[in-house]
Order: C-alpha cells, then structure tokens, then sequence
C-alpha cells in the first residue's frame, strides 16, 4: 500500500539502488508483453488449421492483445496514480494468468479474440505503462543507460521463448501452450511487487518573502531573456489541453508518434509472420524455423545496447538512431534474396534484429529527450497509444496481402515501405528541431 505523502514533499530517484530492482522488474514486463504476439507466433498455423480459417483472422487474436495493451496503457498510469505502481500490476496481472489459461477451452477463434486478446490485453495494459513511468523516476539523470537495461528483457524473451513455444506446441498442442504461457505472463505479478514506492523529501515552500528577495537580487536583463526564450520555445511546441492544465510538448512529438505507428506496423507484421513465410519457403521444420526469431531475438540485444551507448555517450541522438534503425528494417524487408535459404532468413533475422533493437529501445527514449521525464505520465502512454494501433493493423494487414496473392514478398515489400515512410518524415523534423535548439 502507497504511503500518504505530505503536502509540499517531492519524490527524488535515487539513479542507483533499488533503481536497478525497478529496471529489472520493467525488463521483465517488457520481455512478456512487447514479444508477447511474436512468442506464440508458432500457433498461427495451428490455429488456421483447428478453426479452418485465414492467416487474417488468425493474426487478429494476438493484434487485438497488443491493441488494448497499448492503446489503453493510460488505464494503468491512471490506476497506479490513485493506489500506486505497485498495487495496480499486482492487481491487473491476475487478469491474463484467467485469459490464456481460459483459451484452453476454446471452441471458436472468436472465442479466443476475448480470453487471448481482450481480457489478456487489459491486464498488459494496466502492467506495462506503471513500470516504465516508475523506471523513469527511479532515473531522473541516468535513463538512457536504464533504458536499454530495461529493454535488454524483449531480447532475453525473443531468444528463449520462440522455441519453447514450439516445443510446447508439439508435445501438449496449442491448447497446452496457452496454459504454459498463462504460467510466464503470471511473472508480472512479481514485477509489480518489485516497484517500490520513492520516498518523499520535504520541499520548503516558497514565501513571498523569498519571492521578493529572489525578485530584488535578480537580473531584468535575463529575466526578459528568459521571457523571450520562453515565447519562442512555446511557438515552437504545440499545447497539450489535459485537464485543467495547458501542457507544452515540441513541435516535433507528433510527428515521431505517426512513425512510430509505421514503425509497429512494420514490426509486428515481420515477426508474426516471419516463422509462416519461412515454412512457405520450405527452408526447415517448425522447430527449426522457431530459431529465426530466437536469432533476431539475441541480435535485438546488442542492437539496444549498443544504441544506448552511441545515445549516452552522444555519439548520436536518440532520434537519427531510430530513424536510421527504420531506413535499414525497410531496406532488407525489400531484399527478395533474404528469403530463399535457411542462411538467408538467419542474416535477415540478424540484421532485423540488430536494427528493431535499436529502434525499439530509442522509442521510449526519445519522448524523454523531446519532452523530459517530468512528463513521462502523458508521452508514454501517447507513444504507446500508436504502438499499440500500429500492432492492430500490421499483422492482419500482412495476412490479408498473403490471402489475396499468396506470396510472401509481397507482404514485406509493403512492409518495408511502411518502414521507409516513417523513417523519412523523421528527417525535415530532425533538422528543423536541431536548428531550434541552435537558435535557442
């Protein structure tokens, strides 16, 4: 249970400590709920042959999970602000352990849009956006290199999970893997146990005596600097209307949110159906198959750790390093040669691995750049918000091209131009931003 606060007391992260407790706990959540879809990506072609239905309809069950997670991550961020971080994944974890272990019975993919995807997605709805806003209060200075500790959980999970799923699916069928994985996403019960209320320091509130004094022995000159800096700034940023108060973003964050939807819609396509294109190609078995995401998983770990060092040591800024992550996913998505051999789809995974990492790490990074972590609680569910839409449309987008044409290529051709697109209207904004910040 949350402590009462007392009025004029401030919350300060430690950047240190039991920070690194708080990191390991969003790692994990972020390793079960961002591979969530890509982990049971085995079971798409189980689940067309069980209910005889298309690839689309198939793709729906675990889009529909990814949907809700991240559209309605404000559920959580709104929760966690009335009873706590803690108690709220606590609380909402119970909620896919009854979704997936529920599957079990399924007797219809309907039956499954609601136990896999609707009840699952609203308990990773309330588990995902408290952790990463509780990460970054923990490390008010030190978030970037927090941040790609955190992110090093979806490499972790898209390494081990994809062929335990596959051998789950050939020793206890699909409806046995459901209740092994309701076993895994139960883990963010012990996430949530894991986020720690910060203590509270006492402020002392300002006077108008202290007001006056500051005011007396203040400059005018860099006060109206100060006021025509501000001015500027305010031109150049758009304003949020939450609740009684006027929130100022940059004028850039809109236009990163719209590709990070392109972004997830490329992402989510690829790896859904990365294992089904390779068992169209007749490259290997299931099992073996299994290992291309397990490769882009292992891959995916340096990409974010590297990125995280090129950002933190400002080699480059987290905005060109997602924006060229994106340029080389569409690049190779275009490639028809990656997707003729078993050695062609490993350097694909590779390279997709290593570029996503990056950009997936810098997709939560680079709100806190633009907007700062004092407004973690509004950027983070907003970025989520189109990851989350972009998860929705991609896979079944990529199903319903294979329906239509039965030809993979096609499917990541389109793809890869979703990809292109994002990257490029990165570009006037990244200029137009740096030149801001010159003039500023």
């Amino acid at each position: 249970m949350e402590t009462s606060v007392r009025p004029g007391a401030t919350a300060i992260g430690p950047d240190g400590g039991w920070g690194w407790m708080v990191a390991l706990a969003a790692a994990t959540a972020d390793g079960i709920v961002g591979t969530y879809s890509f982990v049971m990506s085995p079971l798409y072609i189980d689940l067309q042959r069980e209910f005889n239905t298309s690839a689309e309809k198939a793709a729906w069950v675990f889009s529909i999970t990814n949907f809700i997670a991240y559209v309605f991550a404000f559920l959580g961020t709104s929760v966690s602000i009335r009873i706590g971080a803690r108690m709220t994944v606590m609380a909402f974890s119970c909620l896919p352990l009854i979704g997936l272990f529920s599957s079990y019975f399924a007797t219809s993919i309907h039956y499954l849009y609601i136990s896999a995807g609707v009840v699952t997605g609203i308990g990773f709805a309330g588990s995902l956006s408290p952790t990463h806003v509780t990460n970054a209060k923990y490390f008010p200075t030190r978030y970037a290199l927090a941040n790609g500790i955190t992110h090093i959980g979806p490499a972790v999970a898209l390494f081990i999970l994809p062929p335990i799923t596959q051998m789950c699916v050939n020793l206890y069928g699909w409806r046995g893997t459901f209740v092994v994985e309701s076993a895994i996403v139960f883990h963010l019960c012990v996430c949530g146990a894991l986020l720690r209320p910060l203590k509270h320091v006492q402020v002392p509130e300002a006077t108008e005596d202290n007001i006056q004094v500051d005011r007396e022995h203040s400059n005018p000159i860099t006060n109206d600097a100060d006021e025509q800096l501000s001015n500027k700034r305010t031109f150049k940023s758009i304003i949020v209307c939450c609740g009684d108060n006027n929130i100022q973003l940059p004028f850039l964050f809109p236009v990163f949110v719209i590709s990070v939807l392109f972004m997830s819609m490329t992402y989510s396509g690829v790896m859904v159906h990365l294992q089904s294109r390779a068992s169209v190609a007749q490259v290997g078995s299931m099992q073996r198959t299994s290992f291309l995401i397990s490769i882009s998983g292992i891959c995916s770990f340096f990409g974010r750790f590297g990125s995280s060092i090129l950002v933190y040591y400002k080699i480059l800024s987290s905005l060109c390093v997602f924006s060229l992550g994106l340029f080389t996913i569409g690049v190779i998505c275009v490639v028809p040669q990656l997707a003729e051999t078993y050695a062609g789809f490993a350097a694909f995974s590779a390279i997709f691995g290593l570029a996503s990492g990056a950009v997936m790490t810098m997709m939560l990074l680079c709100p806190y750049d633009l907007c700062g972590s004092e407004q973690a609680s509004l950027t983070f569910p907003m970025v989520l918000c189109s990851v989350g839409l972009g998860s929705l449309l991609g896979p079944p987008f990529a199903g319903w091209i294979f329906d239509s044409w039965q030809n993979y290529n096609y499917v990541y051709y389109t793809l890869g131009s979703c990809s292109f697109v994002g990257s490029f209207i990165l570009v006037p904004g990244i200029i137009l931003h740096y030149w801001a910040r010159k003039e500023d």
